[in-house]
């Protein structure tokens, strides 16, 4: 729509020995930024892989590669993905007695680790130690 920012990756590619362009491959990917999701696999006229024999998937899944979806079959047209923005997960509550060694401004670091979440997240906290 008007107004909506888009991410656009081209792919294009000769199959595996193919010396004449009618084995040439190419799609864009299309992806909303912002806003409603939406992505879109866009083929160009004839290179869609209809009537192909060529092994070929088609599909998305997450940074993870733990959910995802395909087309099944060689593709014959454009596709749109159909997703579902994340929504928050869980909460942590934890309390702990510091014990300053030293007057001044400092920082409390507190790493979270989890196998739903990807990587670790890090808060700082900022402490003041008075006398």
């Amino acid at each position: 729509g008007t107004g909506q920012s888009w991410l656009v990756v081209q792919w294009d590619v000769a199959l595996y020995g193919a010396t004449t362009p009618a084995g040439n491959r190419s799609f864009q990917l299309w992806v909303t930024q912002g806003g409603t999701e939406a992505s879109y696999f866009e083929y160009k006229a004839g290179t869609d892989g209809a009537g192909s024999a060529e092994p070929l998937t088609v599909g998305a899944e997450n940074l993870t590669g733990t959910f995802g979806a395909q087309v099944p079959g060689v593709p014959t047209g454009s596709y749109q993905v159909t997703t579902t923005p994340g929504t928050p997960g869980g909460s942590l509550s934890y309390s702990l007695t510091l014990r300053g060694v030293s007057t001044g401004r400092h920082v409390l670091r507190t790493d979270l680790t989890s196998d739903v979440v990807l990587g670790t997240t890090t808060r700082r906290t900022g402490v003041d130690v008075t006398p």
